[in-house]
This record gives structure tokens, sequence and C-alpha cells, in this order.
């Protein structure tokens, strides 16, 4: 998960079941205008790839790869 973050350059990674590094990665991140903005436009690029029509095409390619 983590190298896709960095690949993606999305999101943060917390420890897992503590509440305290958790909240501190928030606290950062709230406190970071131009990172926060920066995971904002990288979300939204990245949910282009989501939408109805590119899983459309995706579905067209593999099935016309498979005959």
């Amino acid at each position: 998960c983590k190298e896709l973050l960095e690949i993606t350059k999305g999101g943060i990674t917390v420890q897992l079941n503590n509440p305290k590094d958790f909240a501190f990665q928030i606290f950062n991140l709230l406190s970071n205008p131009e990172k926060l903005a920066s995971y904002s436009e990288s979300a939204v690029l990245q949910s282009k790839s989501f939408s109805i029509n590119k899983c459309l095409e995706n579905h067209k390619l593999l099935y016309s790869e498979a005959r």
C-alpha cells in the first residue's frame, strides 16, 4: 500500500491500530496546505480512471483480447 501511495503521490500511511499516529499524520497534513492540495489534485486525477466510460473501454479491450 505504501508503494502505491508513493507511485500515485496520493496519501499518507499510518501505523496499524495506532490512533496517535493517525492523529499526528492528519494534523501534519492539515498543517501543510500545499501537500493537502497536491493530494487532492492527485485524487481527482486518479478518480478519472474509475469513470464508467473508462470501465467500458477496459471491458471492451478485455473481451476483444479474449476472442
